[in-house]
């Protein structure tokens, strides 16, 4: 039976050669020594030896061989030994590498190596692929990229699977994801240096309505993305932003006037950025263009003609974006989930389900070649 050398790796090769250095400095050393009082040192790591790594910074500094008439032969092979013992654990593993491979090992429930080839142990279960075509079949036109709908799969607990998979079995089916709009490039808000959490830096925009004869007012924290609320008016003025302003501090349980009792407002335009209190609004805000994701993503939102019409659109729409569309810039959770502080539990929960479902992948995968 003929097996084939494994090809040794750099550092081990560095490390031999090394080793086999310091093997014959200590022949030389013992058996030339000159005279009976003589005596010789070497040491260990040798000075042009640089320690490589963690392991080979852990052997001592001052080990060294001490040559001389007391010292018996006995004892110079003991020290001797024990030099190569030290040299030993720097080409073996460590005790934690073993241990993580025989963790991997028992994870999906067998510690015997298989030898290489065939099909991936964390292949898709019968059923998985079919629920992300249904999946596909119907969040595609609300999450429209493969990596929402990964997501998606996860809020609703029918596939934990990466956004890899889902492109794959989108393309294995002949099925297509609409894919993301193309929207002009935003310059990146300077805010103000504020606790980072929600119900502290809040942005307005205001957009015109033409064919219902209307200006939009919008509302959105910055840190949840959640659309705090909206305001329809026949004019553009100040008054307009205090009294949606008044509004939402009422429905968030909040107080202030603008100052350091109450959320800030964030204007940005094309030239610049800065913060102004709600009392004196000086030019529209870009929400994170959120009345262009508004348009894009729902292009009904521009037939309404009168009024009436666009405010049951504007408030179906805002339900539809604060609970059920999934935002890119909070870890694709929904802006209630983040606002309401769910959001970290629903990142927890995915990763947890990403890894039952590999392992269970893998336990019946290998119990089918059993």
């Amino acid at each position: 039976v003929s097996v084939e050398a494994r090809p040794e790796s750099s550092a081990a090769a560095g490390y031999r050669r090394l080793a086999s250095r310091a093997r014959r400095d200590n022949r030389r050393a013992i058996h030339g020594a000159e005279g009976a009082g003589a005596a010789s040192t070497v040491t260990w790591p040798p000075p042009w030896v640089e320690a490589p790594s963690q392991s080979a910074a852990q052997l001592p500094a001052d080990r060294h061989l001490t040559l001389g008439e007391d010292h018996s032969l006995a004892r110079k092979k003991q020290e001797v030994s024990e030099l190569r013992e030290h040299v030993r654990e720097l080409l073996e593993p460590s005790n934690e590498r073993e241990h993580q491979s025989a963790a991997r090992l028992r994870e999906p429930g067998t510690s015997t190596e298989r030898p290489p080839g065939g099909p991936a142990l964390n292949r898709l279960l019968p059923g998985e692929e079919l629920a992300i075509v249904s999946l596909i079949e119907k969040w595609a036109p609300v999450d429209r990229t493969h990596r929402k709908l990964a997501y998606r799969g996860s809020h609703t607990g029918s596939a934990f699977v990466s956004p890899a998979t889902v492109q794959r079995i989108a393309r294995k089916h002949g099925m297509t994801v609409p894919g993301e709009p193309p929207r002009p490039p935003r310059r990146r808000l300077e805010v103000p240096d504020v606790p980072w959490e929600r119900n502290r830096i809040w942005m307005w925009e205001a957009s015109q309505f033409p064919t219902a004869g209307r200006v939009a007012y919008a509302l959105v924290d910055v840190v949840t993305r959640y659309w705090l609320g909206y305001l329809l008016s026949i004019e553009q003025s100040p008054a307009q932003l205090r009294l949606l302003y008044a509004a939402a501090l009422e429905d968030q349980g909040l107080h202030g006037d603008g100052g350091d009792g109450g959320p800030i407002l964030v204007g940005w335009s094309d030239d610049r950025a800065g913060s102004m209190p709600a009392s004196t609004p000086t030019q529209p805000a870009h929400v994170e263009s959120l009345f262009g994701h508004l348009r894009i993503e729902w292009p009904q939102l521009n037939l309404p003609t009168d009024p009436d019409s666009l405010d049951q659109e504007l408030a179906r729409l805002r339900d539809e974006y604060n609970t059920v569309r999934l935002h890119a810039a909070i870890g694709y959770v929904t802006p209630s989930d983040e606002h309401e502080g769910r959001g970290p539990q629903i990142h927890e929960d995915r990763e947890d389900g990403l890894r039952r479902a590999r392992v269970e992948r893998i336990r019946h995968n290998r119990a089918l070649e059993d």
